[in-house]
């Protein structure tokens, strides 16, 4: 049983009172385990600058982070 982790960008639009309606990108976890495809976690709001956070989900895609790591790192770095 082969297990693999894919993070992919989301978007989102968001309204607050203080800006206003803005996009923003945040990240989608996927374990992928016998072409079994799990949606484990959805971290919202991470930044609103698209690139920041598609080299992020490149990095974890190619280092293979475990997604029980997700949350941690993506603090870590913004």
């Amino acid at each position: 049983m082969m297990k693999r982790t894919y993070y992919k960008v989301i978007e989102q639009i968001i309204f607050s009172e203080e800006f206003g309606e803005y996009c923003t990108f945040g990240l989608q976890v996927e374990e992928i385990s016998d072409n079994i495809h799990r949606e484990t976690y959805i971290l919202h709001d991470i930044k609103t600058d698209e690139n920041f956070v598609s080299e992020a989900a490149q990095l974890f895609n190619a280092e293979q982070l475990e997604a029980i790591h997700f949350e941690e790192v993506v603090q870590d770095i913004i």
